[in-house]
C-alpha cells in the first residue's frame, strides 16, 4: 500500500462486510475497460463467505 496510515486492519474490513447488504467487486475485462459487478453476501462465521450474483450479466 503506498500509505501506510490509510491502512485498515481485518476487523474493520470484516464490520463492514456484516453491515453490507451487498457489495460491488470491479474488474477490467479484456478491452481494459472496468465494470461492476454487485453481488449479495453473506456469512456464517468469519471464515466463510458467501456471494450471490444474477445469473444473467457480464461475469
Amino acid at each position: 500500500m503506498r500509505k501506510e496510515s490509510r491502512a485498515m486492519d481485518c476487523e474493520w474490513a470484516l464490520e463492514v462486510m456484516h453491515k453490507a447488504p451487498y457489495i460491488t467487486v470491479s474488474f477490467i475485462d479484456e478491452e481494459g475497460k472496468p465494470y461492476g459487478l454487485p453481488l449479495s453476501l453473506a456469512s456464517d462465521d468469519d471464515v466463510n463467505w458467501y456471494f450471490h450474483g444474477a445469473l444473467e450479466g457480464k461475469k
